[in-house]
């Protein structure tokens, strides 16, 4: 392209005189003249340019047929449908996570359960145990208390070779791997959340945190990921059982209610 960008404007004619009197800005000049000036109206489409540049408004006005071109696209079947099989998956393991989270509850509470049968046992061998050395040594060679001795000695040994207490364990390591695959795919998916949207439902906005892992959810998710029972006050989760967060397993000491300003 030879010469500069002024000279793709037509040339304005020797004896063209434009008077300034009446015209308040230059706007005024260009609007006035652009039907009959081609100069202008190239002008004023530069200066347009120009501003919606600096404005960061620079688009495309889109024509009729374009719009509706697109808003037909964005309602083809074939995209629906690949919408709805990602809204289903993403639904499939949001409830999956739920189910899981139940079955980790569980087993901690099966396991609590164990462990007090194991103390309760354990406590009445002490106590048998305590009782036959209180015994006069005239009775401890008896061939009677030789055979509670052993009997005690078979009980200790089950009582801490506890297989129930084993099988719970395995069931909980298992059934925690799943939930830590399951929590990889939802932190990947907050990727995206921006928003205060609460990071399991995906639906509700976050309204309180768990103290002291600090983890945020709405009211909703945590009585069902975390309350054991739905009649426990949602604030006496921590205080009152061994109710433990979601997502990183530590365990709660209190529920927070959120407040946004």
């Amino acid at each position: 392209m030879s010469g500069n960008w002024i000279d793709n404007f037509a040339p304005a004619p020797n004896n063209t005189t434009i008077s300034m009197n009446n015209y308040s800005n230059i706007d005024d000049l260009f609007t006035n003249k652009q039907n009959e000036d081609k100069n202008a109206i190239k002008m004023l489409e530069l200066k347009g340019e120009i501003l919606s540049l600096m404005n960061g408004t620079d688009d495309f006005d889109l024509l009729e047929d374009e719009k509706e071109s697109i808003d037909k696209e964005r309602e083809e079947p074939s995209l629906l449908n690949e919408i709805n099989e990602i809204n289903t998956k993403i639904q499939s393991y949001l409830e999956k996570f739920t189910i899981v989270q139940k079955e980790l509850n569980q087993c901690n509470n099966d396991y609590k359960n164990e462990i007090s049968k194991l103390k309760k046992n354990i406590s009445t061998t002490d106590s048998m145990i305590d009782f036959i050395q209180k015994l006069p040594e005239e009775h401890k060679d008896k061939d009677n208390i030789k055979i509670i001795i052993d009997q005690m000695n078979i009980l200790s040994k089950n009582i801490l070779d506890n297989e129930k207490i084993k099988e719970i364990r395995k069931i909980y390591i298992e059934k925690r791997k799943e939930a830590e695959r399951l929590i990889t795919f939802i932190k990947k998916l907050n990727n995206m959340n921006q928003t205060n949207i609460c990071p399991l439902c995906f639906t509700n906005t976050v309204d309180h945190f768990v103290d002291p892992c600090g983890h945020t959810f709405c009211k909703d998710c945590i009585q069902t990921h975390m309350g054991k029972k739905d009649d426990v006050d949602l604030y006496k989760l921590g205080i009152s059982d061994n109710s433990q967060c979601c997502f990183c397993r530590e365990r709660i000491n209190i529920v927070r209610q959120l407040y946004f300003l």
